[in-house]
């Protein structure tokens, strides 16, 4: 590189870091994103990200990248952090969960309640809820007439008889309780329809607007004014590390079934036929992104980083890398040849 060159590379370099110091780098990095977003917002989305591209990020990125054992590791850490945070103890779980939302979630459980009521009608129909209502009746039944000496209250001269008898009656009561239970359990089979389908009326019945209203507000003064170390608490760290492999597991699986695939591509589908023809700025604006936004964003993260890489002389570095490729070029020599 002769003399003059690296005076004129010099110079370059100059020019290129005082435009990134001080006050003059955010102003340049201002006016150059605004002429790129500028372009960007009358762009079509499909002629800046195609749909078999953005398919192709998410097979790469969602579906396919290997997930470090570290990332584990890490959320475990943070979560721990979150678990133990002196905050917990002055925080109560309405502060983070005020009332209203919780009303609005019960009002929401209230207009289900229709779609609600299927379930349960179809689960009293099964076999396995009528042996759960068939043995509660038969125990139920049978505590109450040989408990507490019902059968003695309750039969007239009986008391009295086994006063008399004593313990010769002990293998004939055996009998008649046994006798007894082959009775109830015949009452209980001949009326086990009607019993459930009473048992159906009361739970329609409990379901009502003013039980689950009433309901959602004893737990809410029951829960949400407690701190949330009180729960936080009752969560080991062995607990949420089982928690967070749960969810580990659960993803590595799910992301790879065919009910995601065809999600993602239907999702992706329905944006490119609703936003793919018009400019970027539709559908980033329709989820409030706007241009100030993302001027923002760069500006926020791009200026510290530039700072300090100007800092430590990386930036330098970069730019006399960048440009001596092109000052030691028989391209530009040929140039300055022909000045002279």
């Amino acid at each position: 590189m002769t003399a003059k060159t690296r005076k004129i590379m010099e110079a370059h370099v100059r020019h290129l870091l005082n435009q990134w110091r001080g006050d003059a780098l955010e102003q340049w990095l201002h006016d150059e994103f605004t002429i790129w977003l500028d372009w960007l917002w009358e762009q079509p989305l499909n002629k800046v990200l195609s749909e078999p591209q953005v398919l192709d990020i998410m097979k790469r990125y969602v579906v396919e990248l290997d997930i470090a054992g570290g990332v584990m590791d890490i959320a475990g850490e943070m979560s721990r952090t979150v678990l133990t945070a002196p905050v917990s103890t002055e925080t109560t779980l309405e502060d983070i969960f005020p009332r209203h939302l919780w009303e609005m979630i019960i009002e929401f459980a209230i207009h289900l309640k229709g779609n609600l009521m299927a379930p349960i009608e179809k689960k009293v129909l099964t076999s396995g809820y009528s042996r759960l209502v068939s043995g509660l009746l038969f125990h139920g039944i049978k505590e109450y007439l040989l408990s507490d000496n019902i059968l003695m209250q309750k039969v007239p001269g009986l008391s009295g008889f086994v006063k008399k008898t004593g313990a010769r009656l002990g293998k004939n009561f055996l009998q008649m309780e046994t006798a007894l239970e082959v009775h109830i359990r015949d009452f209980v089979e001949k009326n086990l329809n009607r019993i459930i389908q009473l048992s159906e009326k009361y739970l329609e019945d409990a379901l009502g607007k003013e039980f689950i209203m009433d309901q959602g507000r004893e737990i809410f003064d029951d829960v949400f004014k407690e701190k949330l170390s009180t729960y936080y608490g009752q969560i080991s760290c062995e607990d949420l590390e089982d928690f967070l492999v749960f969810g580990y597991e659960f993803w590595l699986n799910f992301r790879e079934t065919h009910y995601f695939y065809k999600t993602y591509s239907k999702i992706i589908e329905f944006l490119y036929y609703k936003y793919g023809d018009k400019p970027a700025a539709v559908l980033l604006e329709d989820v409030s992104i706007t241009r100030d936004l993302l001027l923002d964003a760069v500006l926020l993260l791009v200026v510290p980083l530039i700072q300090e890489a100007d800092r430590q002389g990386f930036l330098e570095q970069r730019i006399r890398r960048h440009l001596s490729e092109f000052y030691t070029s028989d391209t530009f020599q040929s140039i300055l040849s022909e000045q002279e």
